[in-house]
């Protein structure tokens, strides 16, 4: 392919185009553009709304006024509060927001596929992104993914650009950004550790020594979330929380009897008629809310550690097949329908980054780095679609492997100008990986 300056802007701009289109019609579908979210979605969108306005209207980071809480990470909050002083509370500003930060995300997805595959592939990621159903159907909601999965994109990117370049800088916008990722979902902090490893280990096999590319990562990741932890030392008198109050609840959620037992929760989420819970509720201080519902969940694993494989299982396979627990038939097909495909690629790329040394260089580990970081979420609290679907960039990535191992394959079944292309883009991304740092 002929790459020009003017054919890249005349795709980029047809794939926001595409993507902003795509998903401002699922807003329109799904929602009533002049109201804000309903607990239908679940308490999050409705908690991160009210959080919002309540910072805007100079009431403080609160769900009830007079206490200020740490109960949800701020990120998506302070991102809807900045949308409401521009626009004023208008929940249609709100989704076109929304609609745009999913165009960024597909653009950023293509990025950072340009520095693993050919310009082909690389423009094959970016469209799987802008069509990606899940990802369509988040613009239209209130979801903290909608922040997450550009700031994502963008730390994984900038690190990927950083082992082929070894700019110092740009692992310092990146411990920046995944820091903002971090206060925008708990989870996250896993990306420090993980992301530290990877560096060093890189460090280690390239025999370059570079102590200061894992130092200013860390340090810039932890200046970004330093001052909202001492925010919550302070108002919770002395008691440590980093990011939120919501992980003791999301912990039990995710492992009791319930959860392992009964077919419609299987791996999932619930604390409807949990032992214990009455006396949690009826707790006043968020804090010791939390710490109650640790030292449940904490009980009930001790109690069934036996029974911990199997759940791990359903708690995987939970993550990874369409999302079907909805009553809402409608959304259980668009789900069967707009993911199983993709589910499929994911499936076929995981067969061939086990079968080829070629996806494991370390930018290719780097991605596989955020995987992991889901999986250990996954099998710590539970399996859910939006562990899976905030990883979009990556999986696009993957997808695009699968899409060009079946585009291969008809190419070598066929024997004609489709085999030709596929190899010379495979040849391509080969001369890529090697020029990165092993």
């Amino acid at each position: 392919m002929i790459i020009t300056p003017s054919s890249r802007a005349m795709y980029l701009c047809a794939l926001v185009l595409i993507a902003f289109v795509l998903r401002l019609g699922a807003v329109l579908v799904l929602r009533d553009i002049h109201t804000g979210p309903t607990r239908q979605l679940g308490a999050d969108s409705v908690e991160y709304d009210q959080l919002a306005r309540h910072l805007v209207q100079g009431e403080g980071y609160v769900l009830s006024l007079g206490h200020p809480s740490s109960w949800r990470a701020p990120g998506f909050p302070f991102f809807l509060a900045a949308v409401y002083v521009v626009a004023g509370i208008n929940p249609l500003a709100a989704y076109l927001s929304f609609c745009l930060l999913g165009a960024g995300s597909c653009v950023l997805s293509y990025l950072l596929a340009r520095e693993l595959f050919s310009e082909t592939w690389a423009r094959a990621t970016g469209v799987l992104a802008a069509v990606y159903i899940p990802n369509v159907y988040q613009a239209s909601a209130f979801w903290c993914e909608n922040v997450f999965v550009p700031l994502l994109a963008l730390g994984v990117w900038l690190i990927v650009r950083y082992l082929k370049s070894e700019r110092i800088w740009l692992l310092v916008v990146s411990g920046v950004v995944l820091g903002f990722s971090a206060l925008t979902r708990g989870n996250a902090l896993l990306f420090l550790p993980i992301m530290m490893a990877i560096l060093a280990a890189s460090q280690w096999a390239s025999r370059k020594w570079r102590p200061a590319a894992p130092v200013v990562f860390t340090a810039a990741f932890l200046v970004t979330i330093a001052p909202w932890a001492v925010r919550n030392w302070r108002i919770h008198h002395g008691r440590l929380v980093v990011i939120s109050t919501v992980g003791g609840s999301t912990f039990y959620g995710g492992n009791n009897s319930r959860v392992l037992n009964e077919p419609r929760y299987l791996g999932y989420w619930t604390l409807d008629q949990l032992p214990g819970r009455e006396r949690t509720v009826a707790l006043d201080d968020e804090i010791e809310q939390e710490q109650m519902n640790w030292t449940l969940g904490k009980q009930w694993v001790r109690e069934h550690l036996a029974a911990m494989p199997r759940l791990w299982v359903f708690k995987i396979v939970r993550m990874w097949i369409p999302d079907i627990a909805s009553d809402n038939k409608r959304y259980k097909a668009l789900q069967l329908i707009g993911y199983t495909p993709f589910l499929v690629l994911y499936l076929l790329a995981a067969v061939r980054c086990c079968r080829s040394g070629l996806y494991w260089t370390t930018p290719w580990i780097v991605l596989h780095g955020v995987m992991l970081a889901a999986l250990i979420t996954t099998v710590i609290f539970f399996g859910a679609a939006r562990y899976r679907d905030s990883n979009l960039p990556v999986l696009m990535v993957y997808a695009a492997i699968g899409l060009e191992w079946i585009w291969s394959w008809i190419g070598h079944r066929r024997g004609d100008w489709v085999a030709h292309l596929s190899t010379s883009a495979f040849s391509d991304r080969i001369d890529r990986s090697r020029s990165c740092i092993q």
